[in-house]
């Protein structure tokens, strides 16, 4: 949650907490069964999206898809994890630097932030990967999903880094929405996220379009008699 604004986090943090901290077994695997079919089904909407995006008319049968957007679910949830837990080792990552590095202070939070976004950038590149290669109905090589993926990560982090100082810096938030400022906040980060990751497949798209047009047209000069 380190990536997300101050107000997202406070906002999704009790959430988190609250759930993990369930011991009844029965109730936490009914959570997590109920949670997957959920997610599993706003993963279903990505699928439809980047099917469009890449000109995929017929798709998989229901139960196929939906095996499909389950385990990429996990997957994906899996990443997001991996992302949240680089909170925790960050603070071992920011003693070496401060033991070998010795920056100055106004250096430190630049180099702070620099490896907290860079690992997110990192993270976010190869999920992005994982999803325009596999979950579109259609196989794709990992060089052709490539410049989409980046492009998609390098707009989040610089998204959320626009965020997180915009609500810094803009006024209180509470202000304007009172006891909704974090779910308002949380909406907008995540319509922030989905739109970088449908526009990394329209640019993946886009090139795929265009390197197909290139080869019909290659093709229908090669035909024509000389």
């Amino acid at each position: 949650m380190g990536y997300a604004p101050q107000v997202v986090r406070d906002a999704m943090e009790p959430v988190i907490k609250q759930v993990l901290a369930q011991r009844n077994q029965a109730l936490l695997t009914i959570g997590v069964v109920v949670t997957l079919w959920t997610a599993s089904s706003g993963m279903q909407a990505v699928r439809s999206a980047l099917n469009r995006a890449y000109g995929v008319r017929r798709g998989l049968p229901f139960w196929k898809a939906r095996i499909k957007v389950t385990v990429f679910t996990v997957i994906v949830g899996g990443g997001v994890l991996l992302a949240f837990s680089s909170v925790v080792v960050m603070p071992y990552v920011w003693q070496i630097l401060e033991d070998n590095v010795q920056p100055g202070p106004r250096t430190l939070p630049m180099l702070l932030g620099s490896v907290r976004y860079g690992v997110a950038f990192l993270t976010l590149a190869v999920l992005y990967a994982l999803l325009y290669g596999w979950l579109p109905d259609m196989r794709q090589r990992f060089l052709t999903v490539l410049p989409g993926a980046l492009i998609g990560a390098t707009l989040w982090v610089a998204a959320a880094a626009t965020l997180s100082y915009t609500l810094r810096t803009a006024g209180n938030l509470t202000l304007i929405y009172g006891s909704f400022a974090g779910i308002v906040a949380t909406l907008v980060f995540l319509y922030i996220s989905a739109s970088t990751l449908i526009f990394g497949a329209e640019i993946n798209g886009a090139i795929r379009r265009a390197k197909r047009g290139e080869t019909m047209a290659t093709a229908s000069d090669a035909g024509r008699p000389s």
